[in-house]
């Protein structure tokens, strides 16, 4: 079951469901294994397969999925289903507050005042 307030966003991988999780420990491993920051890398449009499957195993190296599962995992992955990866990821980085979902970007909270105003 997925925890959104902790982080965990179920992801569909070869039939099998596992919890993608992006805390600090995997972002750092993320940036390791690519050899530059991560979000540099989204930023600069180059998300290529490497960068996808790199991006997957750090997100499915948690407690969640048991030791060994991110790379067990590997060998399931599915060209056809590219963009759903692709979504998962970016539905993970928005539970761990790395990133504002899709449907908050450029909006307005009602809550704030302009400045200025009294």
């Amino acid at each position: 079951m997925a925890n959104k307030h902790r982080g965990y966003v179920p992801i569909e991988i070869g039939g099998e469901t596992y919890q993608l999780r992006y805390d600090f420990n995997a972002l750092a491993q993320l940036d390791q294994r690519l050899g530059q920051s991560f979000f540099k890398v989204l930023s600069e449009g180059n998300i290529g397969f490497h960068v996808i499957r790199e991006a997957l195993v750090a997100g499915l190296s948690n407690p969640a999925n048991g030791r060994g599962a991110a790379t067990k995992v590997l060998q399931h992955l599915e060209v056809a289903k590219i963009d759903y990866y692709i979504d998962k990821i970016f539905e993970g980085l928005e539970a761990a507050g790395l990133i504002k979902p899709k449907d908050a970007e450029g909006e307005v909270d009602a809550g704030e005042d302009d400045e200025g105003e009294a």
